[in-house]
């Protein structure tokens, strides 16, 4: 039991924070329009 939550339950968790994160941050950022740019 203690080799498979090392071995895969861990790595995936690691994985699938940064994911997640990017996620959340993709979802925060205010949508502009296509045309527009960062620098307006």
């Amino acid at each position: 039991m203690q080799r498979l939550w090392i071995h895969h339950v861990l790595p995936a968790a690691f994985c699938a924070v940064p994911v997640l994160a990017a996620a959340l941050l993709f979802a925060a950022i205010p949508r502009t329009p296509a045309g527009t740019t960062w620098n307006g």
